[in-house]
């Protein structure tokens, strides 16, 4: 797997502004595109859809295989209606060793079961948003953050889901795990609970930048 990291800008049809890189990026022999960046960060959108759609047909036209990049604890303020109560005010947006610092939004309260229950769920409608798009998987971010737990009941939940199928999706969803800068402990309690944990981990040196 070979994969090259975009960074999606916003604009009435995104898949014309990036299509030349798209080119590129196939030509130098990458065959995943990893989309960071609007309309990534919350792909279920439905103000973003469309874009995300084109780009992904984009990415098909050119042979690559399309991911988004996405931070399960992170919610923006635009983003599909959430309960208030699931937003954790007392923990900060950013901070110097976090490995999602470039996508925006609050923190999520995964701490707490009950509302963890409910974060699955509205992740999971989210997700399959970006699956009927043409999204084939997705590089999540900062996965110690979300115990693994709720990992295995999310990502069972799409990889058993037909509906996770439908549309431009006729394969199961590949779930990466961004590590670099995470302590070799963080990255083994996040993904260890369940044989459903992300599929790879993506390290240092495996993702190029492209724009």
């Amino acid at each position: 797997m070979r994969i090259c990291q975009l960074n999606i800008k916003q604009s009435s049809n995104p898949s014309d502004r990036h299509h030349d890189a798209l080119r590129r990026i196939a030509a130098l022999g990458f065959d995943h595109v990893l989309l960071s960046g609007w309309p990534a960060v919350i792909p279920g959108d439905r103000d973003t859809l469309p874009a995300l759609t084109a780009v992904c047909a984009d990415c098909a036209r050119h042979g690559l295989t399309p991911l988004i990049d996405v931070s399960l604890d992170r919610y923006r303020a635009d983003g599909a209606p959430i309960d208030p109560a699931w937003i954790d005010h007392g923990a900060p947006a950013f901070a110097p060793h976090d490995t999602d610092n470039h996508l925006p939004g609050v923190r999520l309260r995964w701490h707490s079961p009950r509302i963890a229950a409910g974060l699955v769920d509205w992740w999971a409608t989210q997700l399959r948003g970006a699956l009927a798009a043409g999204v084939t998987g997705f590089c999540l971010r900062a996965p110690a953050r979300v115990p693994g737990r709720h990992w295995a009941s999310l990502t069972a939940t799409l990889r058993g889901d037909p509906a996770a199928g439908e549309g431009a999706q006729p394969t199961r969803p590949l779930f990466l795990a961004w590590t670099p800068g995470l302590r070799r402990h963080s990255s083994k309690t996040s993904c260890r609970d369940s044989s459903t944990a992300p599929s790879a981990l993506c390290r240092g040196g495996t993702i190029a930048a492209h724009g």
